[in-house]
């Protein structure tokens, strides 16, 4: 099913050897809906996470400010190991994950998912939508930029 997401293997790798503004409208493309992920869009498979850097993320914004006529590109990994999960804000609202693949850890956070805690258990693996945001709270000694997940979805 997911032959279109196979063939832009090399697309972020792209956004991070181009040293210029790049010209992103060949990477971010509109696909139909899967029918595993309901009606959810995404625009880009990833399956190079080792490519998912602050450089990246620096790169997308570039296409901002997103919006009702530019929407923020949404992006698909599968097979994360989910390795520890945590309700924070108000009432325990929203979801925090640390997740996993290929010996690379993500950072991420599931909007309004404080109440699917149980749902999701530490050592299974998930699949997420989401977009990128810099990371707000940097490892402790840590000066280096960052990025964390705004998970869309998760299941």
């Amino acid at each position: 099913m997911l032959t279109w997401y196979e063939n832009t293997q090399s697309s972020l790798e792209a956004l991070t050897e181009n040293k210029e503004t790049p010209d992103l409208t060949s990477i971010i493309t509109e696909q139909e809906p899967l029918a595993s992920i309901g009606t959810r869009k995404v625009d880009l498979f990833v399956n190079k996470p080792e490519e998912l850097t602050y450089d990246v993320y620096h790169k997308i914004s570039l296409l901002s400010p997103f919006g009702a006529g530019n929407a923020e590109p949404t992006f698909r990994m599968d097979g994360l190991r989910l390795i520890r999960r945590w309700t924070s804000g108000p009432e325990g609202r929203h979801l925090r994950v640390r997740l996993s693949i290929n010996n690379i850890q993500f950072n991420g956070s599931y909007l309004r998912g404080g109440a699917q805690l149980n749902s999701f258990h530490e050592g299974s693996r998930v699949n997420v939508i989401f977009s990128l945001e810099p990371a707000w709270n940097a490892p402790e000694g840590g000066n280096s930029q960052d990025i964390w997940l705004k998970i869309l979805y998760m299941e």
